[in-house]
């Protein structure tokens, strides 16, 4: 058979058509392929594959940043191959960082290779005593900074003493508006009675920067508060706040309490009525419905072991009840409605009294409580005991404005130890100070972003995994393609 009789072949011709299309197939499908891994390398899409939506930014993150455009740096200390296969409390904080990128234009992700270029870091070192590594994350703007440990990010159970939720996302986002924001609300601490910890640096004023606040003190009998004031704090007096008997002057610091409280603030007290006496600041919390007593609880069954000043206390770390009921109840639902909730400690706590409120515009309910079976001591010996009380309460107060309710808080507790756990990731204290701030209702603080669990069956690759995965299947279509070819040029060819 010649050539030319080969060329006009029926068989030949549809065998030679079939692996063409073949061939123009897989070329398609290669080139197509090669296009979208480019694509996805340049633009680096981060789908939340967890099954909480662990590094999924919240509405309220977005709401809460929609109004920043001073640029933020998020600055990791490794190069992205070593993060994305590094172990996923790490891979989670970077996603995160991506989610922020991509959701703002003021947001960039950077990153040093500390042991490359180990003094690329060293202007974020606070000493010279100070090391930074590959695990800490800095959240930059301008001159200002913020330097970050890993475990910053995730709390602690205090049942296993293991990792069981990610905070990244209110980690991030109160980073980023205590560096940009040029307004933000103002938490003052009052300083002039002797008050606990009233100062930069302590537990309890860190815990209101992080939640987003403009930290201030405050003396009360001669300076104003300002209109941006949302909340003052009093941590553990021992000096009272002058009355207007004390001053002759309408001007007094319990009216300016009162003031503030009627323009929509709110107070916060830690108090320990056992040690100080304030009658005065005490008169006015009762009519918010507050009464301190003076005794301390104790709950053997309810509590852990714990040392102040060197001296062990048996029976004085109270573990709070979490009420399920009231305005107290709504409060705590985020914490209270885990499976396994954490522990809140309570250490050295005075109960707190709830008084019946003559306003019907002011209601009052408990926040923590102990569990039944507490006792109370008071000069060294035991006044009650089989009790339930009162360890933290929320005062509320109410009033209509153009058909919009307005309020006003008063939360209150009988122990200022209880700020003595606020740094701890293995109990919920600072979580629950959090809580208090959202039902307090305060702007531009990123209390409604709600720590997400860490499922053990969560879906989690690495990038190296989702690398496998695509170039599988970049090759199964045109591989699948080309065998089915030729299985019909063959079969074709001998038919």
């Amino acid at each position: 058979m010649n050539k030319l009789n080969i060329l006009h072949n029926k068989r030949f011709r549809h065998g030679t058509f079939s692996l063409v299309f073949t061939v123009v197939i897989i070329a398609l499908v290669v080139i197509l392929n090669v296009i979208g891994s480019s694509l996805y390398q340049k633009y680096r899409p981060s789908g939340d594959m967890t099954m909480t939506d662990l590094y999924t930014l919240s509405d309220a993150s977005k709401e809460l940043l929609s109004d920043v455009t001073t640029p933020v740096n998020i600055i990791f200390c490794a190069m992205p191959d070593k993060l994305t296969e590094s172990n996923e409390y790490m891979r989670y904080v970077y996603y995160s960082a991506l989610e922020y990128e991509k959701a703002f234009d003021f947001v960039t992700v950077e990153y040093k290779d500390i042991y490359a270029n180990p003094t690329s870091i060293e202007k974020y070192k606070t000493s010279n005593a100070s090391t930074i590594t590959q695990s800490n994350v800095i959240i930059e703007s301008g001159s200002e900074f913020r330097v970050f440990a890993l475990q910053a990010f995730y709390r602690m159970s205090s049942e296993t003493d293991r990792v069981f939720a990610y905070d990244g996302e209110m980690k991030i986002t109160s980073a980023i508006l205590q560096l940009t924001a040029s307004d933000m609300p103002i938490a003052y601490f009052t300083n002039t009675h002797g008050e606990q910890d009233a100062k930069e640096g302590s537990a309890i004023w860190t815990t209101f920067e992080n939640a987003g606040f403009e930290v201030r003190t405050l003396d009360l009998a001669t300076e104003e508060i300002s209109p941006d004031a949302r909340i003052i704090v009093i941590n553990n007096p021992i000096y009272d706040f002058a009355s207007r008997e004390d001053t002759g002057s309408d001007n007094s610091e319990i009216q300016k309490l009162d003031d503030f409280l009627s323009d929509y603030g709110s107070l916060v007290v830690f108090r320990d009525p056992v040690i100080c006496k304030t009658p005065n600041l005490d008169e006015y919390l009762e009519e918010w419905g507050v009464k301190f007593s003076p005794a301390t609880v104790r709950d053997k069954a309810h509590s852990i072991s714990m040392t102040l000043g060197g001296l062990p206390y048996s029976g004085y770390g109270i573990v709070a009840e979490y009420p399920s009921e009231g305005l107290g109840a709504s409060v705590l639902s985020a914490i209270r409605d885990l499976e396994s909730p954490p522990k809140t400690i309570v250490p050295l706590v005075a109960p707190i009294t709830m008084l019946d409120l003559m306003d019907t515009s002011k209601d009052i309910s408990p926040i923590l409580t102990t569990y039944s079976g507490a006792s109370l001591e008071a000069d060294g010996g035991v006044i009650e005991e089989n009790g339930k009380y009162n360890l933290m309460t929320l005062s509320r107060y109410t009033r209509v404005k153009d058909n919009i309710e307005y309020y006003s808080y008063v939360l209150a507790c009988g122990s200022p130890y209880y700020t003595s756990f606020l740094e701890s990731t293995s109990y919920a204290n600072e979580d629950i100070l959090y809580s208090a701030i959202r039902a307090m209702g305060k702007e531009k603080v990123p209390a409604d972003i709600d720590f997400k669990l860490i499922s053990s069956e969560a879906l989690d690759i690495t990038e190296a995994e989702q690398t496998q995965w695509t170039w599988i299947l970049i090759l199964a279509l045109p591989t699948v393609a080309a065998v089915c070819g030729i299985v019909i040029f063959v079969r074709r060819k001998h038919s």
